[in-house]
């Protein structure tokens, strides 16, 4: 399923690198 996959993704990012969430966010707030 896409949306697993998606999930499993996000999972990965949270144990390898929890500041994954910050680069994200000044991602989209950057544009």
């Amino acid at each position: 399923h896409h949306l697993q996959k998606y999930l499993d993704f996000l999972a990965l990012k949270l144990n390898s690198s929890e500041d994954w969430f910050e680069k994200l966010l000044r991602y989209n707030v950057s544009g």
